[in-house]
C-alpha cells in the first residue's frame, strides 16, 4: 500500500507541479451487362501532367443500369495533384479529370455524371504527384444492390487468387482484370477441380467476363475457387451477385490479390433474426492446413477454440452458427499453420443486403474509413488485437479536408466497439465525409453503410495508411518540426539511442481545441507518430511560440491518454518566456495549456478514479 500511495502522490505532485505554479507564485441480362465489353472511346483526350504515383480503379460499369462512383483521398498534410484518367478496354483514354486534392482532401466521383462518353469507360487510374493517396470504387444497381472495393496502389507482383466462386442457378462471378504494363500477359486459370482456362492481355488492357464465359456458359458444380498464374502487373476484382429469378438481390466483391496470411480478422459477428454472417477461409496451397478459430467476447475474453483441417487448394465457407461459436462471441481470429486468405461477409435473411471485406492485410495503426453515408446510415466497428490497451483517436473531416470533430477512446486488450459513426463521437459531425483513425496499438476496424430503404448495402475495411510526411531517425538522433497556423514552431527531438532501429516519424496538427479540460492554450495540439514506437530514451518536445507568453510557468505540456492528461517531465522555460519544453517517454497526441484549479482536481480526480481509489 505504501507503494501506491507514493505512486499516487507522485501522479499529483507531478501534475500540479506543471500547472499550479503562479496558483501558488454487373448480372440476369441486366446482371451480366456490368461485364460486357465497353465500346471503343471516340476521344482521346491527354493531359499535360507527369505523374510519380498511380492509384488503379481496375473496374468501372455505366452500362444498362449499373453504375460506378470512385473516391480519392489524400491523407497527408499537404495539397496533392493528380488526375483522374478513364480509359477504354483496349487502353485508350476516354477523357480526364484533373484536379487537386487538399491536405487531408477527398474527391468522390459519380462517373456518368462527371466524365463524358462514361459508357466507354472501362477502367480509372488516378495519377498523381504523391503516394499518400487511397480510394474505393462502388458498383451499384440503383434500388437493388451494390458493393464497394478498395483501389488498387500495387499491382500483382505474380500469383493471384480467386478465394471465392459462385456460379450456379442463383449465381453469377465475374472478374475485371487490368494489365497495367506494356507487355502482353498470359493468365491461366486454375479452378479446385483441377480444370484450367487461359485468358491473354494486351499491354493496358482491360477484359471483363463471368467464370461460366469460360466454361460455355455453364461452370461444372465443384468449382469455387481458382489461383491465377502469370499476373505480374496486373490488377483485378471479383463480384459475385444473386440472379434474377433467385428471390434475393445480393451484391459483393473481392479484390484479386495475391497476399496472404497466418492470421485473418473477422472483427464482427452478426447472427440474429435478421443479419447472418458469413466466413471464406481459403488455403491456396496444395499442402493441407489447419486453422484455429480464437473467439472473443467484446471486452476481450478468449472463448473456447476449435480448429479446421482445410485441404490443399480448398476453402472453408459458412456461417457464424456453423462455425459453432460459443455464446457471446463478438469477434474471432483464425490462425493458420500455412498461409491463407479470407473474407466476411454480412447479409440480411430477408435476401436484400449483402456486404463483405477482406480479412487478410487489415490490421493498422493508422487507417481510414473513406465514406461516411450520406443517406443512410454508416456503422464501424474497432478490435484491438494486442494484449495491452490502445489508445485510438477518431478524426471526422469534411472534403475539403477540413476536421469537423476528433475523439479519444481506450480500447481494451482483445476488447471491441461496435456503433453508428456519428454516437463514435462526443459532438455532431454533420458535414463529415470520412473518419481518419490513428492508435497506439495495432487495430482492426470495417464500415458497413446502407441506405435508409434498407436495399443497398456495401462494406469496406479500415483501409491503413502509410506514415505521410515523416523523417526516417535512426539511432543517431535526429528531429523534425512544424508550424501551426498560429506561427509558433512545434518540435521533437530525439537524443542518440532513443531508436534502435531507423523509423519513420511523422507529426501532424490536430485542432486547436479538442474539447480537452485545458483553460487557455496557445497553440495547436498535434500528434507524433507512430505510436506504438519503443523509445530507449526520452524525447524532448518544443514549442517556441510566436509571442511571448504571460505567466509562462503556468503553462505544461500533456500527453493525451483519453480523459487523462498525463503531465511531461522536467519543464523548462524560456528566459524570454517565447519557449517551453518537456521530455516525453512515449510517442502519441500533445497539447499544451494552462489548467484552472478545478480542471486540476477533475484530473487528480480521474487518476484515482481509474485506479478504483476514493479521496475518502
Amino acid at each position: 500500500m505504501r507503494n501506491v500511495n507514493f505512486l499516487f502522490g507522485l501522479l499529483i505532485v507531478t501534475l500540479l507541479t506543471c500547472t499550479i505554479t503562479s496558483h501558488v507564485g454487373a448480372i440476369s441480362t441486366d446482371n451480366e451487362n456490368a461485364f460486357l465489353p465497353s465500346p471503343t472511346a471516340v476521344e482521346i483526350v491527354y493531359a499535360a501532367f507527369t505523374p510519380t504515383s498511380f492509384l488503379y480503379f481496375p473496374h468501372v460499369s455505366t452500362v444498362a443500369s449499373w453504375g460506378s462512383e470512385i473516391t480519392v483521398i489524400n491523407y497527408s498534410s499537404k495539397t496533392v495533384m493528380g488526375t483522374m484518367r478513364g480509359y477504354d478496354s483496349i487502353g485508350n483514354e476516354v477523357n480526364y479529370l484533373r484536379f487537386d486534392l487538399p491536405a487531408h482532401g477527398r474527391r468522390e466521383i459519380n462517373v456518368a455524371n462527371t466524365f463524358g462518353s462514361s459508357s466507354g469507360i472501362s477502367y480509372a487510374v488516378f495519377e498523381s504527384d504523391s503516394d499518400t493517396v487511397l480510394g474505393y470504387t462502388k458498383f451499384f444497381v440503383e434500388g437493388k444492390y451494390r458493393a464497394a472495393l478498395p483501389a488498387v496502389s500495387q499491382p500483382n507482383s505474380g500469383d493471384f487468387y480467386i478465394p471465392h466462386i459462385a456460379s450456379n442457378s442463383a449465381w453469377w462471378t465475374g472478374v475485371g482484370l487490368v494489365n497495367t504494363t506494356s507487355s502482353s500477359k498470359l493468365l491461366t486459370f486454375t479452378f479446385n477441380n483441377g480444370a484450367t482456362r487461359t485468358v491473354s492481355l494486351a499491354p493496358k488492357e482491360h477484359q471483363s467476363f463471368t467464370i461460366s464465359s469460360l466454361f460455355g456458359g455453364q461452370t461444372p458444380s465443384d468449382i469455387n475457387s481458382a489461383t491465377v498464374t502469370g499476373g505480374d502487373g496486373v490488377v483485378g476484382l471479383g463480384l459475385f451477385g444473386s440472379k434474377e429469378g433467385s428471390g434475393m438481390n445480393y451484391l459483393s466483391g473481392v479484390l484479386l490479390k495475391g497476399s496472404t496470411a497466418t492470421n485473418i480478422y473477422f472483427p464482427h459477428v452478426a447472427s440474429d433474426a435478421t443479419w447472418c454472417t458469413g466466413i471464406v477461409a481459403y488455403n491456396p496451397s496444395s499442402d493441407p492446413c489447419t486453422i484455429t478459430v480464437l473467439p472473443y467476447t467484446q471486452n476481450g475474453v478468449v472463448l473456447e477454440t476449435r480448429t479446421i483441417d482445410l485441404p490443399g487448394k480448398s476453402k472453408y465457407i459458412g456461417t457464424a452458427v456453423d462455425l459453432n461459436l460459443p455464446s457471446g462471441t463478438a469477434w474471432f481470429e483464425v490462425e493458420a499453420i500455412n498461409p491463407i486468405t479470407g473474407f466476411e461477409l454480412f447479409g440480411t435473411k430477408n435476401g436484400n443486403q449483402l456486404a463483405g471485406y477482406t480479412g487478410v492485410g487489415i490490421s493498422a495503426t493508422e487507417g481510414i474509413f473513406p465514406k461516411i453515408e450520406d443517406s443512410g446510415w454508416t456503422g464501424i466497428a474497432f478490435v484491438n488485437i494486442d494484449d495491452s490497451p490502445a489508445f485510438i483517436t477518431l478524426t471526422a473531416h469534411d472534403d475539403n479536408g477540413d476536421i469537423v470533430a476528433v475523439k479519444s477512446l481506450t480500447l481494451g486488450g482483445h476488447s471491441k466497439i461496435v456503433g453508428l459513426a456519428e454516437n463514435l463521437f462526443s459532438g455532431s459531425i454533420s458535414g463529415a465525409t470520412y473518419i481518419r483513425y490513428s492508435s497506439d496499438m495495432n487495430v482492426v476496424g470495417f464500415q458497413l453503410n446502407g441506405s435508409n430503404d434498407n436495399m443497398m448495402l456495401d462494406a469496406l475495411p479500415g483501409i491503413s495508411v502509410e506514415t505521410a510526411d515523416g523523417l526516417v531517425i535512426d539511432d543517431e538522433g535526429g528531429s523534425l518540426s512544424l508550424l501551426d497556423e498560429q506561427g509558433n514552431r512545434i518540435e521533437i527531438i530525439f537524443p542518440r539511442g532513443a531508436l534502435d532501429t531507423p523509423t519513420n516519424i511523422s507529426v501532424e496538427l490536430l485542432p486547436e481545441q479538442l474539447g480537452l479540460p485545458i483553460g487557455t492554450r496557445h497553440a495547436s495540439a498535434f500528434i507524433v507518430k507512430p505510436y506504438n514506437v519503443e523509445l530507449y530514451q526520452p524525447v524532448t518536445i518544443r514549442i517556441s511560440y510566436n509571442k511571448a507568453i504571460e505567466d509562462i510557468r503556468r503553462t505544461a505540456l500533456y500527453r493525451n491518454r483519453g480523459e487523462i492528461l498525463a503531465p511531461l517531465a522536467d519543464h523548462k522555460f524560456g528566459v524570454d518566456s517565447k519557449s517551453i519544453e518537456a521530455r516525453a517517454f512515449r510517442l502519441g497526441e500533445f497539447v499544451e495549456g494552462k489548467m484552472s484549479m478545478e480542471q486540476i482536481i477533475d484530473q487528480v480526480t480521474l487518476i484515482f478514479d481509474s485506479y478504483g481509489i476514493s479521496w475518502g
